[in-house]
């Protein structure tokens, strides 16, 4: 505490960080001034207190006759108060306890103060010692909140949230392989989540990075391993653009999306997103505006979809002039194929219990002078006594 004092560096303002290199830094301060200035740097080489403190509480536990766990969430409680006062906009609620399970003589006042005084606080034990005398043990008020506590808590807020960035930026892995691992995606998915995170305010362009790296696996890794990390990640994916980017300008693209139609066996629900990527292609290479989008796709799905009954039943040609957007088109489209199937289906239930199949039995009889003709015809004597065989057929009297 002596260096924090001669350095007039107030604890509740300050964020005390350890373990951290020379080239670390400036990344971790990069993190720190997201979140407001800083007003200066300082380097300090001091001993750890922790293991003094926690003797300490420890020994104030003995002499109170306390459970150990108890006294250390006291302190642990005083903790989250002073954190809930360097933010006050996520305050910090202490648990309350009931009031009989307290003891009687607590070394700790039920609610301490957000701020301690520069007194040092006194705890006496509940019993009487030997010669009727009571042992007092004294705490500075500063050891209460220790900077390696302060120390250890920051540095659990920055790691915590690292591992957020991650969680809500996760990408999955892209090699540029082909043919494509199953467990990777492909160029134009893995594009779309970078997308979202370079327009998201909260993480920096460093972060931003990090994730790119993260996420590439050899060879694709190999075309930026020579950036450095402070490189923006705009000239990362420039980079990775020019090897697996599209390389088709916006007049084939969108050539090629007027020439695409419902397969056979295709529901239009599934003709339609179809469409929706191909035309999104050729947007982003300058095709088509954005703006005339919604009315290109709806043009090309009643050009292109072969069910004439679902797209006169939506009236969707009436539509053109105010196109629908893509999510609400393929909501009508899915109902309008739910709806179908589901009269189709009560057709059939419906006709297999009310129609019953038609048998017919019928006998033919032949004549003995039919029978007779039949067995001469079919087998004839040559005349160099070989045999043929004839066809023969007559008319039946059905019975």
């Amino acid at each position: 505490m002596e260096v924090f004092e001669t350095l007039a560096i107030k604890i509740p303002n300050a964020v005390l960080i350890d373990g951290v290199t020379e080239h670390s830094v400036d990344e971790v301060i990069n993190f720190l001034e997201q979140y407001g200035d800083i007003g200066r740097k300082v380097a300090i080489f001091s001993g750890s207190k922790t293991n003094t403190y926690l003797a300490d509480l420890k020994r104030i536990a003995k002499l109170s006759r306390r459970d150990y766990a108890e006294v250390l969430s006291e302190g642990m409680t005083q903790i989250r108060r002073s954190l809930a006062e360097l933010n006050p906009e996520t305050p910090v609620v202490a648990k309350p306890e009931p009031e009989d399970s307290k003891p009687p003589d607590s070394v700790f006042p039920p609610s301490l103060p957000a701020s301690l005084p520069s007194k040092s606080l006194s705890a006496a034990s509940g019993a009487e010692a030997q010669g009727g005398e009571r042992h007092s043990a004294s705490i500075p008020a500063a050891d209460l909140n220790p900077p390696e506590v302060q120390r250890y808590v920051v540095e659990h807020v920055v790691r915590s949230g690292d591992s957020l960035l991650h969680a809500f930026h996760q990408l999955r892995a892209f090699s540029g392989k082909v043919p494509r691992p199953i467990q990777e995606t492909d160029y134009d998915t893995w594009r779309s989540g970078v997308e979202l995170a370079l327009k998201d305010p909260s993480i920096s362009d460093l972060q931003r990075t990090r994730l790119i790296r993260d996420s590439l696996l050899p060879p694709a890794c190999n075309i930026v391993k020579h950036l450095s990390l402070d490189t923006p990640p705009e000239i990362y994916m420039k980079q990775l653009d020019s090897a697996y980017g599209t390389v088709q300008d916006g007049e084939e693209l969108f050539a090629k999306f007027m020439d695409t139609f419902q397969d056979s066996g295709e529901k239009p629900s599934a003709y339609l997103p179809r469409l929706q990527v191909a035309l999104q292609h050729a947007a982003k290479r300058g095709g088509v505006l954005e703006k005339d989008m919604d009315k290109q796709l709806l043009n090309q799905f009643c050009r292109g979809c072969w069910d004439n009954n679902l797209i006169s039943e939506l009236q969707l040609k009436q539509k053109k002039h105010n196109p629908p957007k893509f999510a609400e088109l393929l909501l009508l489209l899915r109902t309008e194929e739910d709806r179908e199937a589901a009269k189709t289906l009560r057709m059939k239930q419906h006709l297999g219990m009310t129609k019953q199949k038609a048998t017919t039995n019928a006998q033919f009889v032949n004549t003995v002078e039919e029978t007779n003709l039949c067995t001469a015809l079919t087998t004839a004597l040559t005349t160099d006594g070989s045999y043929k065989t004839a066809a023969c057929s007559f008319d039946s009297t059905t019975v």
